[in-house]
């Protein structure tokens, strides 16, 4: 959509369904039928369609004489009307708000380049390559006594408590200190 003109704003919003009118049939019709016939594919297409299916509905009704079949199918009417406008308005808010960032946010979605790792692991390697067979314990305290730029050790005699913080990352528990010293071991075993 590109114009408010297109937009179904009010179809059916200005009535009151409490006060269902013959009228309110009739100009549901016209106006659903004029916003199909200038863009039949438009979002809320099925549901204006199905408006005026209603509004035919209510019209034989109304020519047989039948109260309850006429206002059972003008409230159809209405209804689809009202669905086919939250749809448009919908369709029209994504056009004008969500639309234009959908490409600003493609940058995000990667995450971090590929090959890159923390400074928590680049550490780790570095550790492991000198020392291949050292525990997690001894690269903790590697890591500990010659932290990279940006990150900073906080030991305590509590293993659950001890973590690494580091700028701009979410902080890394001694649990996950220790996977990334296993999976960097594994990996300096499967590198040639």
């Amino acid at each position: 959509m590109t114009s408010s003109d297109e937009f179904v704003a009010a179809i059916a919003s200005r009535f009151d369904a409490a006060q269902l009118a013959p009228g309110w049939v009739h100009d549901i019709e016209v106006r659903a039928a004029v916003f199909l016939e200038a863009n039949p594919g438009r979002p809320g297409a099925s549901y204006l369609r199905r408006a005026v299916r209603f509004a035919e509905l209510t019209a034989k009704a109304v020519r047989a004489g039948d109260a309850e079949q006429a206002v059972t199918a003008a409230v159809g009417a209405l209804q689809a009307a009202w669905q086919a406008e939250m749809i448009e308005a919908k369709a029209h808010w994504y056009d004008l708000r969500v639309a234009p960032k959908v490409g600003v946010g493609e940058k995000f979605t990667a995450g971090r380049k590929r090959g890159s790792v923390s400074a928590v692991r680049l550490a780790v390697r570095r550790i492991l390559k000198k020392n291949p067979g050292a525990r997690t314990a001894e690269v903790w305290a590697a890591v500990k006594a010659k932290p990279p730029k940006g990150v900073e050790v906080h030991d305590t005699s509590n293993p659950a408590l001890r973590h690494i913080t580091t700028k701009n990352a979410p902080p890394t528990g001694f649990r996950q200190f220790a996977n990334i010293v296993s999976e960097e071991r594994i990996q300096g075993l499967a590198s040639p």
